[in-house]
């Protein structure tokens, strides 16, 4: 069993705490280790609404070492803690300021990892004026799926050639019905989360 990365303590209320659906992400990773080593060697990676960093940091320090690490967030929080779980683990994350991956050339990256908002609500929450995106972590509007929509239908722009995706999904989210147009998808984990019954899917191209 590979090791989960070290982290201190930082404020919850702020930055999402990790919890069952990121250690699912470390779990499947962990899984689909022989097809990550055989797929990659130095491949660009990005980590969309990156939180704590937990998942990329995981994925770098255990699997893919050679790997080049972006990580983004629309919170200034959660992009600093992702650098000091990084830094706390002795490996390099280059963490972006942004939304999604506005701002990264299109085709640049070999391997995209998603844990994004699937909480269905009524509405997205609206950006806040006390800069606590907390919320962003965790509402997903219609179907929970408002953000997922939005980056299943870039994929195409941000991934290369070879580009796989992996992103999390909640029963409530019906990601059997999901498709993208030339992609490929596969449910390669699932598990029971307490309430939750949450997959993680692989998008590639046909």
């Amino acid at each position: 069993m590979l090791p989960t990365p070290d982290y201190d303590r930082f404020d919850y209320t702020k930055v999402y705490e990790p919890s069952e659906d990121t250690y699912v992400f470390l779990d499947l990773l962990e899984n689909d280790m022989p097809y990550l080593k055989d797929s990659f060697v130095t491949p660009v990676i990005l980590e969309v609404g990156s939180g704590s960093g937990l998942i990329s940091t995981f994925l770098k320090k255990n699997i893919l070492p050679a790997s080049f690490v972006l990580a983004t967030d629309i919170s200034m929080d959660a992009c600093k803690i992702t650098q000091r779980i990084a830094s706390q683990n002795s490996i390099q994350i280059d963490s972006i300021n942004t939304s999604m991956a506005h701002g990264i050339r299109s085709g640049l990256v070999d391997l995209l990892l998603c844990n994004p908002p699937y909480v269905p609500t009524e509405k997205l929450p609206e950006p806040p004026a006390d800069g606590n995106w907390i919320y962003f972590a965790l509402d997903g509007g219609k179907n929970g799926m408002e953000f997922t929509n939005k980056l299943l239908n870039n994929l195409n722009t941000i991934l290369s050639d070879k580009g796989i995706a992996y992103i999390l999904f909640c029963k409530s989210n019906h990601p059997e019905i999901v498709t993208v147009p030339g992609f490929k998808k596969t449910k390669v984990f699932e598990r029971q989360a307490g309430w939750e019954i949450l997959s993680i899917y692989r998008f590639e191209r046909n």
